[in-house]
């Protein structure tokens, strides 16, 4: 593995190829970032924007310094090597000076989501056992009560009833009440800069990622401190240019927070991170602009109000984006064709998860790449079905290590492949449960999950494919399509839409969109428009949004079934 990954760096990056020659065994992104610091420690790596404002700039040479000071203080409060230590921290710029502290201490980063509730953080720290918290005292609004009082909760609260006082707890920016139980976090400051980082393999566990849960109970997802190595691919995804700012869209609390870090810090570019309340597309728009931004991934929950708000102010001046990925949702033609019109550029797409760095992504023209990381991606075939699985083989980094604390569900997707020889050295691929297909030229594309399929009058109909062909029609902005057991079709669908702002759907106005462009048994059989529930970066909450009503809908069964 490290020739070839020696070799494929090297074709853009010789100054990193010759490093990993001499370390790549012990590679770790801190170790790096101690390496740039010390030939070039000048160049900014990270642009932070708070809630408030303010910005602050650092340079290679300040994360090197200021992570070794954070790991002194981590080390005083007892985190060694091994421990997990679980980072809440939304976007705040301590993240990344924290995540590289733990790696020079050998310890494993958790990170979680700040939306969590106490029942989830107990589920998760009952599996992984932390040793530290470090959270940001942040005030999560869940709505009003009858009263039209502000209901909310802070991080800090939740996190504080989900941990056994044995846990070192540290917390940003103390203001509310629960911070008298935590320490304060900036007392890292007064360590010394001077830290003799502990010797790990790239192979060992170094990071631990909840899921989404967009489709059931988070799984903790174990990795390697390779991953970070691996994310290098993941930087010319994005277009990560030396010296010019990146901006993901993304949470922290999520795989992508730190693989966008890696990305973009192994290309020496630098992290642009906005730490905004709330979402406000004339506000990104206007900070993108400001900071000459270069390159940018969001999902399309978000390039969506993007271009609707270019759409409706002609006199708003663009930024000057050279790139635009996107990845966890697919974006259609019709918003591939107004992010060219309105941001000036044609986004790239990325398949990957937080269980596998990206196997496949688009480049410019719709080019598609498979990654080196891996020795096989391709579409296993399942009896019965029109598409088949989407499968990966080897690598030692990129490809998770499996399930934290559950076997069963590793198992489930290690599994021997069908398509490989009985000879084969390792028979033994990654079933990422979505179905793909694959075009004349050897293409793989993504076609939504496995269990989209359903049964329909005895005919197969993919649920993605007809949530896509609402998505295109001009009124709607997203969708959901689920399906209930039907005792006379054997299933029926219904769909949840949710208009753009200002447009005027009927149901029957959709049903007769989906007639006109699908056989008739795809007409989901319910429609309902609401607004659709969403996770903190942007993708739809299908636990919440399918799962859950479709049992209130069944009752309607007889009705809506004839």
């Amino acid at each position: 593995m490290k020739e070839k990954l020696v070799k494929e760096i090297s074709k853009n990056d010789l100054l990193l190829a010759n490093y990993l020659n001499d370390n790549y065994s012990n590679f770790t992104l801190a170790s790096y970032i101690d390496y740039l610091a010390s030939v070039d420690g000048d160049k900014e790596a990270l642009c932070h924007v708070d809630k408030n404002g303010k910005r602050r700039e650092f340079t290679y040479k300040d994360l090197s310094l200021l992570s070794n000071k954070m790991a002194n203080y981590l080390r005083k409060k007892g985190v060694k090597k091994g421990d997990v230590v679980a980072l809440v921290l939304r976007n705040n710029y301590e993240f990344y000076i924290v995540s590289l502290a733990l790696q020079k201490l050998g310890a494993i980063t958790l990170t979680l989501q700040f939306a969590n509730k106490e029942a989830q953080y107990k589920s998760i720290f009952r599996r992984c056992k932390p040793k530290c918290v470090i959270a940001d005292d942040y005030e999560i609004v869940q709505g009003k009560d009858d009263a039209g009082n502000k209901v909310s909760s802070f991080v800090l609260d939740e996190v504080d009833k989900s941990v056994d006082d044995s846990v070192v707890k540290l917390c940003t920016y103390p203001k509310s009440s629960y911070s008298s139980k935590w320490c304060a976090l900036d007392e890292f400051m007064d360590e010394s800069s001077e830290f003799k980082s502990e010797k790990v393999n790239i192979l060992d566990l170094g990071y631990l990622f909840s899921t989404s849960g967009t489709t059931g109970e988070p799984k903790l997802v174990m990795h390697n401190y390779g991953f970070s190595l691996a994310h290098y691919f993941t930087g010319l995804w994005y277009g990560v240019e030396k010296g010019k700012k990146h901006y993901t869209m993304a949470d922290s609390g999520w795989g992508m927070g730190t693989w966008n870090m890696c990305a973009v810090l192994l290309h020496q570019g630098t992290v642009y991170i906005n730490d905004y309340d709330r979402f406000n597309p004339e506000y990104v728009l206007d900070c993108m602009r400001d900071e000459n931004v270069n390159s940018l991934c969001a999902p399309r929950s978000i390039l969506v109000p993007l271009c609707n708000y270019l759409e409706k102010h002609p006199s708003c001046v663009r930024p000057s984006l050279k790139t635009l990925s996107s990845a966890g949702e697919s974006v259609d033609t019709e918003v591939k064709g107004r992010c060219k019109k309105f941001l000036g550029v044609y986004p790239r797409e990325g398949y990957g998860m937080t269980e596998v760095a990206l196997p496949f992504y688009d480049m410019d023209n719709g080019k598609k790449v498979l990654s080196p990381l891996y020795s096989d991606v391709f579409v296993e075939d399942i009896p019965s079905l029109p598409n088949g699985e989407i499968v990966v083989k080897g690598g030692s980094i990129g490809l998770l290590m499996g399930y934290l604390d559950m076997l069963v569900n590793t198992g489930e997707h290690f599994v021997l492949s069908r398509r490989l020889p009985t000879d084969s050295k390792s028979r033994f691929v990654w079933h990422t449960g979505d179905s793909g297909s694959v075009d004349n030229m050897g293409n793989i594309y993504c076609e939504g999950r496995l269990g989209n399929t359903v049964k329909v009058n005895d005919c197969l109909v993919n649920k993605s494919v007809v949530e896509n062909l609402i998505k295109k029609h001009p009124s709607v902005f997203d969708c959901v399509v689920g399906s209930c057991a039907d005792p006379v079709s054997g299933n029926y669908l219904y769909a949840y839409i949710e208009l753009k702002d200002g447009c005027s759907l009927s149901s029957e106005e959709v049903k007769q969109f989906v007639k006109m462009n699908l056989p008739n048994y795809c007409r989901p059989k319910v429609i309902e428009f609401k607004k659709l529930d969403r996770t903190c970066n942007g993708k739809l909450k299908r636990a919440d949004t399918v799962e859950a009503p479709s049992k209130k809908l069944s009752k309607q069964l007889v009705y809506y079934a004839v």
